[in-house]
């Protein structure tokens, strides 16, 4: 009986685990806001803060506001679901023949595309469209920080009809999983590109409050930074970098990877050397930059092969 207890428990658990990794947000939008004008016998609506629906695989599907938000996730999470839940909408009054979404236009300088007309099966239907509001999400990262880009429609359009629908509130849902193995975690003391990253991500995400939750770490060696700023005892030291990534050499934020040869052996010229006035220049500009030869890598680190070399290499000098 106890391990049957002990089971129902742990499943309990590993749901609630399950269900709490999500984030909701909500968007309002008003009628008032929305801007139909006449383009010929067509009509083109816009909203403020959006895109349009575009691309080639929606040439000729009704172009409607598309838009477009960054969620802020948890440090090793990655969204696994985006859904939408229509909280109240309301028809817009009128009747509208939306443009169709045209091919893009590329500065190749070819004769630009030709006009695509309404996709007839979306037109002649009194199915609403769009049929999934959500246009697309991706999780993307940057620096210590991941988050997700959602797009979405929101507006619902019944094309026989011409009728269109705002939908005033909606609740977007993410879900997402967190994998923090083999996470690699800076080691030297947070500088001014780590403040700077920070302020940046906190601009971008529509959720700016939760960076300190979702990234504790991170938020205390900032805040350690900002603290000590311009107190430090190196600062103003010359700029040394160790051979390899080192906490007793100065911090690198550029690496350049090369070498004078070909894997076969081949020389291919003094790639070593110019990339190594390149790393000066950089330098130089701001931004310490170091040149590392493939030879070095592979003499220095573990691996089955020159690529996981490599691989353990970059681990070490992201880390430091």
């Amino acid at each position: 009986m106890t391990r049957k207890i002990s089971f129902l428990l742990l499943l309990i658990l590993l749901s609630s685990a399950i269900y709490a990794q999500q984030i909701t947000q909500q968007f309002s939008f008003s009628q008032n806001d929305v801007q139909p004008v006449k383009s010929g016998e067509y009509d083109i609506v816009s909203l403020p803060e959006t895109d349009f629906l575009q691309g080639e695989e929606n040439a000729g599907k009704p172009q409607l506001p598309v838009k477009y938000f960054k969620l802020l996730l948890p440090q090793g999470a990655s969204a696994t679901n985006v859904s939408i839940s229509i909280n109240s909408e309301q028809q817009l009054q009128g009747n509208f023949y939306l443009f169709p979404v045209q091919m893009p236009l590329y500065t190749n300088f070819d004769d630009p595309p030709a006009f695509v007309e309404p996709d007839p099966t979306i037109y002649n239907s009194n199915n609403p469209f769009p049929e999934n509001y959500i246009v697309n999400y991706e999780t993307s990262g940057y620096r210590d920080y991941n988050y997700v880009t959602v797009s979405f429609i929101p507006f619902r359009y019944i094309p026989l009809s011409r009728q269109l629908h705002l939908l005033t509130n909606v609740t977007i849902t993410v879900n997402y999983s967190v994998n923090t193995l083999n996470e690699v975690h800076k080691l030297r003391p947070y500088g001014e590109i780590d403040e700077t990253a920070y302020n940046f991500v906190k601009q971008s995400v529509i959720n700016p409050l939760q960076i300190d939750a979702y990234y504790p770490e991170t938020s205390a060696k900032i805040n350690q930074y900002k603290a000590t700023k311009g107190s430090s005892a190196t600062e103003g030291r010359a700029y040394e970098p160790a051979e390899l990534p080192a906490l007793e050499g100065s911090a690198v934020l550029y690496v350049i990877i090369t070498n004078n040869t070909k894997t076969t052996g081949e020389n291919v010229g003094d790639f070593t050397g110019k990339f190594q006035e390149f790393a000066d220049w950089k330098t130089q500009s701001g931004t310490p930059a170091k040149v590392i030869t493939v030879d070095a890598i592979r003499n220095a680190y573990p691996g089955v092969d020159i690529a996981e070399k490599i691989r353990e290499f970059i681990k070490d000098a992201y880390k430091l």
